[in-house]
């Protein structure tokens, strides 16, 4: 049977979903079964704008977190934590 246009599109498109989604590009390369994870990152991996911006938002988030902490002297309490999606 041989690889056709139909092959690759049901083989990309998931990984392609799965990389997007936050998916360890190293747990990727192993369920792809990419010996370089080169191959996996050129692939699958598509860096835009909305992608940049999504970052450098956790970024400030995290930076947000340190004042607080900073401004608590440091100590760490269980509500201060909160799952991030």
């Amino acid at each position: 049977m041989g690889i056709t246009k139909y092959t690759l599109i049901l083989y990309y498109h998931p990984a392609q979903i799965l990389s997007t989604s936050g998916m360890n590009p190293k747990t990727l390369q192993y369920l792809m079964g990419h010996s370089d994870i080169g191959v996996t990152l050129n692939t699958y991996t598509h860096l835009g704008l909305e992608n940049a911006q999504d970052e450098l938002g956790r970024i400030a988030e995290i930076e947000n977190a340190r004042r607080e902490m900073d401004k608590l002297g440091g100590e760490k309490t269980q509500e201060m934590f909160r799952v991030m999606g």
